[in-house]
């Protein structure tokens, strides 16, 4: 962002991560896909997103095996699947398929937990009990935002999702009730600080969103509200329905295929 006269300009700098791959397993084929039609045909038609829309709880998918071989990648496709789709529908993703990397990491038990260590951080030992496994790298995200097509939601593909790792399901759900109080709050009228809205603060003052780009707006009968809240509201209500309904379930860890936890 430049300044009104162009004598600065504000932003962030983040590390390039290094080393990363195209996640092979939720980039499909594109050769002549349209772009409009890339999410269905491309990323809903490859091996991950099959695993996570799957409606048979992870373990049947494994034929009960629990072994960090039989169940770590699969399990983690669940999980980045999920987690990918529900950051790409609250922030107007327009551009993923295609752009899905991963980082290779080694899925070894350590006590009561499963750890994904990079190779060099490794020990023989380690190596030789654990499960090598890609691992989501969101790298690419510079075409989303409220003026973007949402793709996911046109799709509706949070409502097909089957498997969701339990810490993602209850932040979300704990971020959007936080969320709705702060909202009230704010359409109350009363003045209320940033100590007191620290969401909003946060997206309005870091990130630089505009009222327009964050806060819940009025959209005609049948029309879709893409603003962070709006988004954040749908992706919520579809998850706690889908689980209050069985549809959704919380495997996507690991440790839960493994027989580690319940």
């Amino acid at each position: 962002l430049f300044t009104p006269n162009r004598d600065e300009i504000y932003g962030a700098l983040s590390k390039n991560p290094k080393k990363e791959q195209r996640y092979a397993a939720f980039n499909g084929n594109m050769a002549g896909v349209p772009y409009a039609e890339r999410l269905v045909r491309s990323l809903m038609t490859g091996p991950a997103f099959k695993v996570a829309s799957d409606p048979r709880p992870l373990s049947e998918q494994f034929g009960g095996q629990r072994s960090i071989a039989a169940v770590a990648q699969k399990t983690q496709w669940a999980r980045d699947m999920a987690d990918m789709v529900i950051l790409d529908t609250i922030f107007n993703q327009q551009d993923r398929p295609g752009n899905i990397h991963s980082l290779k990491r080694i899925a070894v038990r350590a006590g009561d937990d499963v750890k994904l260590l990079k190779r060099e951080d490794a020990t023989p030992a380690q190596l030789s009990a654990g499960q090598e496994i890609d691992v989501l790298l969101m790298k690419d995200n510079d075409c989303g935002g409220p003026t973007k097509t949402n793709f996911m939601r046109k799709a509706s593909v949070v409502e097909k999702l089957r498997h969701i790792h339990p810490k993602t399901y209850t932040r979300v759900v704990e971020l959007a009730e936080r969320v709705a109080v702060e909202e009230a709050k704010i359409k109350n009228g009363t003045p209320v600080s940033e100590a007191e809205t620290p969401v909003h603060a946060y997206f309005t003052r870091e990130m630089l969103f505009t009222e327009d780009d964050y806060a819940e707006r009025a959209v005609p009968p049948g029309g879709m509200d893409t603003s962070f809240v709006g988004n954040l509201k749908k992706v919520a209500s579809v998850l706690k329905t889908n689980k209050e309904a069985g549809l959704l379930k919380l495997d996507a860890k690991i440790e839960i295929q493994m027989g580690m936890e319940n």
